[in-house]
């Protein structure tokens, strides 16, 4: 269900049609396909529309249309499109149910994106790191990934700059070793305050000497800063920065 961010637009137009065909037929394969035309929607940046659809398809906040060795993943992507603990809460549930490792790896998962929303950024890498042993445990690559960019951010957020860039470069060999694109972090919540003021002036169109002076800091500085952006937002240029500080209206 991972949805590269340059196809969402076309996938959100075939997933909603397939949606709306699945919605007359009865069984679980209808349900797969409303449920992915809410993962397109939560990837395509539309998180109520996203959180309604896949409610709607499960037959509501039990999930009682979905098999329990995927509650706990449901839960999860319904945690990255509101925010909410409750979610959490019903994935842990889900995944002690369940008692697989995958299971209880989005459990944590879902509990590290909590914690991190809240700024709360050791429970954060704590949830992301166990995450990251249950992913690896299933042998489940591309979850691992995800949750090592949770735990990177998080570290490099706490101050621990040197390994949070490191579990972010695994992170990135892990999604190309999937063939899958690094994706974003949700929004601009994975940088530090300097970090978001740095991408915010890059994204008007500052180049790194205007910014230095700006934010009075050393040139070297703004590079430094620009180098750990990139790799939390899951981009490769300035235009890449500029792009989610202009989706994101900040």
């Amino acid at each position: 269900m991972t949805v590269e961010s340059d196809y969402i637009n076309g996938a959100d137009g075939r997933w909603r049609a397939g949606g709306r065909r699945g919605r007359a037929i009865e069984g679980w394969h209808p349900t797969i396909a409303r449920l992915r035309v809410g993962h397109a929607l939560l990837a395509a940046g539309e998180k109520e529309a996203a959180a309604a659809e896949m409610l709607s398809a499960a037959g509501g906040a039990l999930l009682p249309k979905v098999p329990l060795v995927y509650r706990a993943e449901m839960y999860e992507l319904l945690v990255q499109a509101t925010g909410s603990a409750e979610w959490a809460e019903h994935a842990s549930t889900a995944a002690d149910q369940a008692g697989l490792a995958g299971c209880l790896g989005f459990a944590d998962l879902a509990w590290a994106q909590v914690h991190q929303a809240r700024g709360e950024l050791a429970k954060a890498e704590e949830r992301a790191a166990r995450a990251v042993r249950r992913f690896d445990t299933a042998g489940q690559r591309l979850e691992e990934a995800r949750a090592r960019l949770t735990r990177g951010a998080a570290l490099v957020s706490l101050g621990s700059r040197a390994e949070g860039e490191a579990e972010l470069r695994r992170a990135q060999g892990l999604f190309a070793a999937c063939g899958a694109p690094m994706p974003a972090q949700d929004g601009l919540d994975a940088l530090t305050s300097r970090e978001r003021q740095v991408a915010q002036l890059v994204g008007e169109g500052l180049t790194n000497r205007q910014v230095a002076r700006q934010l009075r800091m050393a040139e070297k500085t703004v590079e430094g800063h620009l180098s750990r952006i990139f790799a939390k937002l899951g981009v490769r240029s300035r235009a890449g920065v500029a792009a989610q500080v202009g989706r994101l209206g900040r």
